[in-house]
């Protein structure tokens, strides 16, 4: 049985599946919802978000008889109810204050020959690292402005580093840490990206060429989940 054939499938036997948990109005809402997505072949993004919320272990097949009740999304930041799938910001005040810490990096490839004079100081806008970094500090601190459903965060610390990886690779990392009730991986990558994109912005008057490689987070530590690290090296550290 081809994909389309399994979704058509699935949503015809979805909707017989609810007839029993749903009062009628309902229903003929469900019903006919999935049986559009048969006619089409195909569900939309927003469909396939409560698709799996549906199908997620301990949902249920039936949904809430309740108007406005919320199922559990597989993301964090996204809830279902009757109206579809809506983006949140998570609560956290019920969450414990504990020590958290992130480390995230990017970085960038330079033409050949070019990181020296850059790394000597001698950009046609001056001084890249202590641009960049200053850069990459204010950036970090403003993380709630920048990405929509962050928290604001008291940080306790930041620290911006730039290391020469080869002869042109240059590793921008950046390292937050606070006491708070959810992560800073956020601050962290936040950091390392503004960093590295003032450094292409301080040196693309040498060469356009310039690339953004891996932007990633690198470890974080604390909370429900404790300490993760990456495993693999990114490919630039592998280059």
């Amino acid at each position: 049985m081809t994909p389309g054939h399994e979704l058509k499938s699935y949503c015809a036997v979805d909707a017989v599946l609810n007839v029993l948990p749903r009062g009628r109005r309902g229903l003929l809402k469900y019903a006919a919802n999935s049986f559009q997505w048969a006619l089409r072949g195909f569900p939309t993004e927003h469909e396939r978000c409560i698709l799996s919320a549906r199908m997620a272990p301990g949902s249920g097949r039936a949904p809430s008889k309740r108007r406005g009740a919320r199922a559990q999304s597989r993301l964090s930041h996204v809830e279902v109810d009757d109206e579809g799938a809506q983006s949140r910001m998570v609560d956290v005040g019920a969450k414990p204050v504990r020590r958290r810490s992130a480390l995230a990096r990017a970085s960038i490839e330079f033409p050949a020959g070019l990181l020296a004079q850059v790394t000597a100081r001698r950009g046609p806008k001056g001084p890249v690292e202590d641009v960049a970094r200053a850069a990459g500090l204010m950036a970090a601190k403003r993380t709630s402005e920048l990405i929509p459903m962050c928290h604001s965060l008291g940080l306790d610390h930041l620290e911006i580093r730039f290391r020469v990886r080869r002869h042109d690779w240059l590793e921008v990392t950046c390292r937050a840490a606070c006491r708070g009730r959810t992560g800073v991986e956020m601050e962290a990558m936040v950091g390392a990206a503004v960093a590295a994109l003032t450094v292409y912005d301080m040196t693309k008057g040498l060469d356009h060429r310039i690339r953004l490689r891996d932007i990633e987070l690198v470890e974080k530590r604390g909370g429900r989940s404790g300490t993760w690290k990456r495993s693999a090296p990114s490919r630039a550290r592998r280059a």
